[in-house]
């Protein structure tokens, strides 16, 4: 292109997703999230990509649930799956030093998206 053209063309428009309206989308899905859960997998692979790993390990820590509710002295994690739920339960559910408890898969999902390379994804 010639420099007069560069002159005449019009400068381009700026970008809805500058400034404080950047967000916009993020800030109504977390609105009309209904739990914790719902909130984490809009936000996490938000917060993981900008490398905020405190307010991503906090979602992720309410998202957790108990599945038994009797205190124990071991504590033991579960990704909840249909039947890996129901498997676990009854290996685990009985034991009286042992409290089982869940995370959802979407959550974990939604944090390894962020931070895992595309292909592992």
């Amino acid at each position: 292109m010639k420099d007069t053209q560069l002159a005449q063309r019009s400068p381009k428009p700026k970008q809805a997703s500058r400034g404080p309206m950047r967000y916009l989308h993020l800030a109504r899905a977390v609105a009309r999230a209904r739990d914790s859960t719902d909130v984490a997998l809009k936000l996490l692979p938000v917060l993981a990509k900008r490398g905020l790993a405190w307010p991503a390990a906090h979602l992720v820590h309410r998202s957790i649930r108990p599945l038994t509710h009797k205190p124990g002295r071991y504590k033991v994690l579960i990704i909840e799956k249909a039947i890996f739920n129901d498997d676990a339960m009854a290996a685990l559910g009985g034991v009286d030093d042992i409290q089982v408890f869940g995370i959802g898969r979407a959550v974990l999902k939604a944090m390894a998206v962020a931070l895992l390379p595309r292909h592992l994804c």
